[in-house]
């Protein structure tokens, strides 16, 4: 009994065990989801994540009042200066199994900054970066500790650190040519490719349609362009300002050669995919928020049908003198419009699950020609062999 009272002696073991109890339960629980076992289940008190919260807020709130080390508490000391002489007093860690990880760094420093303790929440937050591997660390976490962190700088007023925030997460994006080499369609062609954000991939394809062909798509389309309707097509869409017409591969030789190119860019199969959508924003034309799977369900995370879209290729068939840009508001990613450019990324997980991170809208052009672009949705369907589902449903598809 003398080793549980003292291993629950130190703050950080009482953290790390409260956390333990609220991520793992819920499997416990579903153990105990058996007629067997109600009687035990009914007289367990489940911990949840609301307490781990709390727990978190209980660390900050012994660093408040003791001045304690940020740094030394999270690799698992207690380091503060005694009221009485003045002397440090340091309570050392009996195994590495006291040091926090980099979620357990953010969770706290979130709930300092919650509590408008800034300085403190920094520190935490740059315990998490020390934590955070950048080659296997995904950029979604890294840019949510940097927004926190910003907010905290904001508050305090320091705004050149802001900035250098911002260089810190953007230096993980890179510019390269991509490599043709086992891609027999573009083998002799130098592909320039911006990576826009990282895990989830979104990235910018340059120069990758020619004057030519963007000119044979905008006059096919301009023969039959008419108002963009809701799916139902029995009202005009109140969630989008724009006219659109439709552009199947047989249309044109130079369709069809387009969708060649992009499933060799892309790696996925251009089989069952949606027709083109070439859609001509005018000056106040947008599209507000939305996913572009098909269906949509009340729950995260639910499988959807082997027909939805897994992923989108943007054609932007003009420049646009301002507004007009490809937002992602959950991940910080604006895309100005280039002619001959694409922007592509995927909808869906390598499971079929939907990503929830790719919500994007259309900007309203400010002023200028009209944004002219050729959208591409491809589906789930005959993927098998190009993009199979993994066993990990967390993880994303490639470029």
């Amino acid at each position: 009994m003398s080793q549980y009272i003292q291993y629950l002696s130190h703050p950080i073991n009482i953290y790390l065990l409260i956390k333990r109890l609220a991520t793992e339960w819920p499997q416990v629980d579903k153990l105990l989801d058996q007629p067997t076992h109600n009687k035990l289940r009914l007289r367990v008190n489940p911990i949840e994540n609301n307490d781990l919260s709390e727990a978190a807020e209980g660390l900050q709130n012994l660093v408040n009042t003791y001045q304690l080390d940020i740094q030394a508490l999270a690799n698992g000391s207690v380091k503060f200066w005694s009221e009485t002489d003045g002397r440090e007093i340091i309570i050392q860690p009996s195994d590495d199994t006291h040091r926090l990880t980099a979620a357990d760094c953010y969770l706290i420093g979130k709930q300092t900054l919650i509590e408008d303790y800034y300085e403190n929440a920094i520190q935490w937050f740059n315990e998490t970066i020390k934590r955070s591997d950048n080659s296997t660390t995904d950029m979604l976490f890294q840019s949510t500790v940097a927004k926190h962190m910003a907010l905290a700088y904001y508050r305090l007023g320091d705004y050149n650190q802001i900035k250098r925030l911002n260089r810190s997460v953007e230096s993980r994006l890179t510019c390269r040519y991509l490599d043709t080499t086992n891609r027999p369609l573009l083998r002799l062609t130098r592909v320039k490719v911006e990576q826009m954000f990282d895990k989830p991939d979104i990235v910018v394809f340059h120069d990758i349609i020619s004057d030519r062909e963007i000119d044979i798509m905008k006059q096919l389309a301009s023969r039959q362009m008419a108002r963009l309707m809701t799916l139902s097509k029995s009202t005009v869409s109140s969630g989008r300002l724009s006219d659109g017409s439709w552009l199947e591969d047989m249309d044109h030789e130079v369709i069809g050669r387009i969708s060649r190119r992009i499933g060799a860019l892309t790696g996925v199969s251009m089989n069952g995919s949606e027709l083109y959508s070439v859609i001509k924003y005018r000056v106040g034309g947008y599209y507000v928020n939305h996913y572009d799977v098909s269906v949509y369900r009340p729950f995260i995370g639910e499988l959807y049908g082997l027909n939805d879209r897994i992923a989108t290729w943007v054609t932007y068939l003009g420049d646009v003198q301002s507004g007009g840009a490809t937002v992602f508001p959950l991940l910080d990613v604006r895309i100005e419009p280039r002619k001959g450019s694409a922007v592509f990324w995927f909808n869906l997980k390598s499971s079929g699950l939907v990503d929830y991170n790719m919500m994007h809208c259309g900007c309203p052009v400010l002023a200028g020609q009209p944004k002219w672009i050729a959208t591409k949705l491809m589906t789930y369907r005959s993927q098998q062999l190009h993009k199979p589902c993994l066993l990990d449903k967390h993880l994303f598809n490639y470029v």
